[in-house]
């Protein structure tokens, strides 16, 4: 009974083995003893020594300058892109973006609303800066916002800390950051629509 098992089937076992039989599992694991071995195997099947140092240097920047050249002239071009036939608002929302890329656009959005309705208020420019602040961050108390929003003011001269804040956090996920840092950004953001009120 086994050897008609054994006749009718040997074409599926022949596959099997040939799928399963001979394959060569990839090192995950770098500090294993066989790994140097399947290293050096494909090393040597990928011949890189047919060209001379002398050949792959000058090749190498000519490519590296290449694609520098491309990226630089793919992003000035996305950029004209994005920004022409916006109206002064939608081109300020649009600037605050790429400036401010870690906040979501709906903040932005409810900072830049707030900060247009505030244009000809009588309030001190601390306390724009906290309502602007406030109505995208409602949980927070306003005395809070204030204590976060003196530091700006007195660095409205400046600019810098603008600058350095959009810097430290330029590879954050806005999820990941703290309340705090969330109003300081929203801070920032008040303060450069406030400062540049008077070009629009």
């Amino acid at each position: 009974m086994d050897n008609e098992l054994e006749i009718h089937f040997p074409v599926e076992t022949d596959l099997v083995e040939l799928i399963w039989g001979n394959e060569t599992v990839y090192p995950w694991n770098p500090s294993n003893p066989m790994a140097d071995h399947y290293f050096s195997i494909q090393d040597h099947s990928f011949s890189v020594t047919a060209w001379s140092a002398n050949e792959l240097s000058p090749n190498v920047e000519s490519f590296f300058a290449g694609l520098e050249e491309l990226w630089n002239g793919f992003k000035s071009e996305t950029e004209s892109l994005l920004v022409e036939g916006y109206s002064d608002v939608d081109q300020q929302l649009l600037n605050l973006q790429l400036q401010f890329g870690v906040v979501p656009m709906g903040i932005i959005e409810r900072i830049v609303n707030c900060a247009h309705s505030l244009y000809h208020s009588n309030l001190s420019l601390l306390e724009q800066l906290t309502v602007c602040v406030h109505g995208a961050f409602p949980h927070l108390d306003h005395e809070d916002l204030w204590v976060l929003a003196r530091p700006f003011v007195y660095a409205m001269r400046s600019g810098d800390m603008v600058e350095r804040l959009v810097d430290i956090h330029r590879n954050s996920q806005w999820h990941t950051l703290s309340d705090v840092e969330q109003a300081r950004l929203g801070l920032a953001i008040a303060q450069v629509i406030l400062s540049s009120r008077d070009t629009l």
